[in-house]
């Protein structure tokens, strides 16, 4: 797999996501993504873990890994309740 980093920024929420999600689901089928940086995420709802979720999901069913950077304090504070750090990568 490249080593490319995927950069996000701005919100990650209902609104955002579907989109984010067909550019994100084309990278990773190329296997173009080898991590996420959330740095410049402004402001993060479920959406958001729900996508983050879903490309971890997938990267592992197409035997690739992708590493999530920066997450959010929302998105941390979200996974925490929802039991979902392990996942996250956040213990």
């Amino acid at each position: 797999m490249a080593d490319s980093e995927l950069a996000l920024s701005g919100e990650l929420n209902y609104h955002t996501v579907p989109g984010l999600w067909k550019k994100t689901s084309v990278l990773l089928s190329q296997g173009a993504v080898s991590s996420i940086d959330l740095k410049d995420v402004t402001r993060a709802d479920s959406a958001g873990i729900a996508y983050l979720i879903e490309v971890i999901r997938e990267a592992r069913k197409r035997h690739q890994t992708v590493d999530v950077r920066h997450i959010p304090d929302q998105l941390t504070a979200i996974g925490a309740v929802s039991g979902l750090q392990q996942i996250l990568g956040k213990r």
